[in-house]
């Protein structure tokens, strides 16, 4: 069995973009205030605590989508509950 990150690592980048979009549609409906709250806090820290995902976050920092889709695949991949 191949794990997630497996399975993330070879995508190429607009492939990353297309499985990130089918990932964030995946329930199709928008979050209430409170868990948008929730999803600001948990970016806040994952930008904080992923080195994949930290230099994102850094002023005037320039972002490839398709870096910053596989970077967010696989942050998201290491930390879904089991």
């Amino acid at each position: 069995m191949t794990s997630l990150t497996d399975t993330i690592t070879p995508l190429s980048g607009e492939e990353a973009i297309r499985v990130l979009a089918d990932t964030t549609d995946y329930q199709n409906r928008l979050p209430d205030p409170a868990e948008l709250r929730a999803l600001e806090a948990g970016l806040r820290e994952a930008t904080a605590s992923d080195s994949g995902l930290a230099g994102y976050a850094q002023p005037g920092a320039t972002a490839d989508a398709r870096g910053l889709a596989r970077a967010t695949l696989l942050h998201l991949a290491a930390t879904r509950p089991t």
